[in-house]
């Protein structure tokens, strides 16, 4: 019986993403662990490996390279040999392409018969893990496999039954596809899904719809990747009226509108700026410059040595890291800062983990490699979660300061401006030095000015003196 190839979900966020190319040609012998496709999801480009052997067979409506595609959604078949493809490749109901139709009950099988209800492996796995009956999960749509993301909806609302609001009758089950992110967080704020207008694809009920819903106004999804934009025109786009080769970058360009917006409605930010001296900086970076001629020595980068201060003036002032959470502020277990990168399709912030434990020449070699697979999509999603701070830097260009906005969860950013040579007094006299412009974003629910202030006070006069603090 051919297996069914289905789009995997690469992260709990994800919807859709953009089919990329087949690793494999059609015909071919594809086995269990093959690459078999390239998937593209809001953040990175990934190899996806089969689960299964078979021979690779493409039906007409494959997608073709560059369209968008849906969680759960068909892309072909792993057939036996000489097998021919099924149904002459007709498209199956996706839960985001049509609202969900109660199917009529089937029989049951006999007693120790094997149940034929159709799952892909990596679905079974999971609801091995999670212990979920598979033959108990609904599926999206009639004569659809059940999905991993099928058993994921089944598995929160197993561990806790949609809530009821006080004062109602019993819960309604909604009769639309819901995310396994949306029945979780209906649980966590006892929002009724049956009164919740779904905005996914066919109705499909996302978390952002259970936000609004609890909120009583438009919420989207937190944790930006990356700071402001330029503003420019305003311009309309849509997914019509963009060409297929902008769709990838649309994606992008989508996730990081609807992220900044979150953080701007669900955060108290004020931002603190401050000129530094960054002679010393500089002075630091020309000694390396002159040590990698005479023996082989990686210069470091203005961003790699702010990583560096910055992380040590992090651990004089821990309260930067912490983080505000609905159940209350958390602290997190390490320095892990995020960086921001400015790639083709987007803004991305690739996580540089433990920087307080790392060496400036460790954080020289991992972090141009961390931007390279930025820039070239290669992230893994591991690789863009877990920051407690970020950093921001637009000082090539021709930038003073500015007012970058939060990564959520996290409550702070700093904005790293130019370095410019400008008159300054020292003492009694007017002498001309490199400054260097910082922006403190902060989150007032979690912090107040004065700490805030000090962080940033800190910073400055590290950079007075920043040669043994790169030295640790």
């Amino acid at each position: 019986m051919a297996i069914e190839i289905l789009v995997p979900r690469l992260g709990w966020s994800m919807d859709e993403g953009t089919f990329s190319k087949w690793l494999k040609e059609e015909g071919e012998l594809v086995e269990e662990g093959d690459a078999l496709f390239e998937l593209e999801s809001d953040k990175a480009t990934q190899e996806v490996e089969s689960f299964d052997g078979g021979i690779l067979r493409l039906p007409a409506d494959a997608p073709q390279p560059g369209e968008v595609v849906v969680v759960g959604q068909r892309l072909g078949y792993l057939c036996k040999p000489d097998e021919p493809l099924p149904a002459a490749g007709t498209p199956l109901k996706q839960a985001d392409s049509a609202p969900q139709v109660e199917a009529p009950p089937k029989p049951s099988p006999p007693q120790g018969s094997r149940s034929e209800t159709p799952a892909s492996p990596s679905a079974r796995r999971l609801a091995r893990k999670l212990g979920v009956d598979i033959q108990q999960v609904a599926s999206a749509g009639n004569g659809r496999s059940v999905t991993e993301e099928d058993v994921q909806a089944a598995a929160s609302l197993q561990a806790d039954p949609l809530p009821q609001k006080k004062g109602s009758g019993p819960t309604d089950r909604p009769t639309q596809a819901v995310s396994p992110r949306a029945a979780a967080r209906a649980v966590e704020l006892g929002v009724v899904l049956s009164g919740v207008t779904g905005t996914g694809r066919g109705g499909r009920i996302r978390e952002r719809d259970v936000l609004a819903a609890a909120q009583g106004a438009v919420a989207m999804q937190s944790s930006p990747d990356a700071d402001p934009q330029v503003q420019g025109p305003a311009i309309a786009i849509t997914d019509q009226a963009a060409p297929q080769g902008a769709a990838a970058a649309l994606s992008v360009r989508k996730t990081i509108a609807e992220r900044m917006v979150a953080a701007t409605q669900q955060s108290a930010q004020v931002t603190l700026m401050v000129k530094a001296d960054a002679t010393g900086l500089l002075s630091v970076r020309e000694e390396f410059k002159a040590a990698s001629t005479l023996r082989e020595i990686e210069v470091p980068t203005i961003t790699g040595m702010f990583t560096k201060l910055v992380a040590a003036a992090l651990q004089h002032h821990p309260q930067l890291l912490h983080q505000w959470t609905d159940g209350g502020i958390v602290v997190p277990d390490g320095v892990h800062l995020a960086i921001a990168v400015d790639t083709e399709h987007g803004l991305l912030a690739p996580v540089l983990r433990n920087v307080s434990e790392l060496p400036l020449a460790e954080i020289t070699r991992q972090l141009p490699a961390l931007v390279q697979r930025a820039r070239a999509r290669q992230l893994a999603p591991a690789e863009l979660q877990g920051g407690t701070f970020t950093l921001s830097n637009l000082g090539r260009y021709a930038v003073d300061g500015f007012t970058p906005i939060l990564n959520l969860p996290q409550s702070a950013i700093l904005g790293i401006g130019r370095i410019r040579r400008e008159p300054t007094v020292v003492g009694d006299k007017i002498v001309i030095g490199d400054q260097v412009s910082l922006s403190l974003t902060f989150d007032h629910r979690v912090h107040d000015g004065a700490p805030a202030a000090a962080f940033l006070q800190t910073v400055c006069e590290i950079l007075r003196q920043p040669g043994p603090w790169l030295m640790q």
